[in-house]
């Protein structure tokens, strides 16, 4: 047997509009960690990199918006999270930013930075000459040559220092000074 109801239609409209729909409320994404490496100061020459991680609370994929800047110069030096430096494009106590945006792309993001100081390289001596340097006497006049560079794009000053270091024959000494010009 089959019982069957009919209902009026203003009824079942009805119930369909006691129904209530919830909603999924987004929550923004949320920082793991940023770091800047190396962290004790790179040198004009190194590499630098950039490490950002963040989770999303409702499981969204997540896009990363990143840029290097060069604080001191107000320049933008990239926007991947490995930069290879050059004295171009930084110099001995250049604040270098790392800045990140995760966004969820439901209108939540996150976003921070890190920041690192690039250090003062000593220059070194490239080559080294002392003329003559076989059959030497007493009497014989010394010259000494050198060749310096600095990777901090520095000129360096040479100074030299003759010494005798012993009191029965001439040792050469030869110190260098080497000072990085901005």
């Amino acid at each position: 047997i089959m019982i069957r109801f009919l209902l009026p239609i203003s009824l079942v409209l009805s119930a369909c509009q006691d129904l209530e729909v919830e909603e999924e409320i987004n929550e923004p994404p949320y920082l793991l960690e940023i770091t800047v490496e190396p962290s004790d100061g790179p040198a004009t020459n190194e590499q630098i990199v950039c490490i950002a991680t963040a989770s999303d609370p409702n499981g969204d994929s997540l896009s990363i918006d990143l840029e290097w800047m060069n604080d001191t110069t107000n320049t933008s030096l990239g926007t991947t999270n490995v930069i290879e430096l050059n004295n171009d494009i930084a110099s001995p106590d250049d604040v270098l930013t790392c800045s990140v945006i995760f966004d969820d792309g439901k209108g939540g993001n996150e976003s921070d930075s890190d920041s690192l100081v690039v250090i003062n390289t000593d220059p070194t001596i490239d080559e080294l000459t002392i003329t003559p340097n076989t059959d030497i006497t007493t009497s014989a006049s010394l010259y000494c040559s050198a060749v310096a560079s600095d990777i901090d794009g520095g000129d360096p000053n040479i100074n030299y220092i003759w010494n005798n270091l012993t009191t029965t024959g001439w040792r050469l000494r030869i110190s260098f000074w080497l000072h990085g010009i901005r």
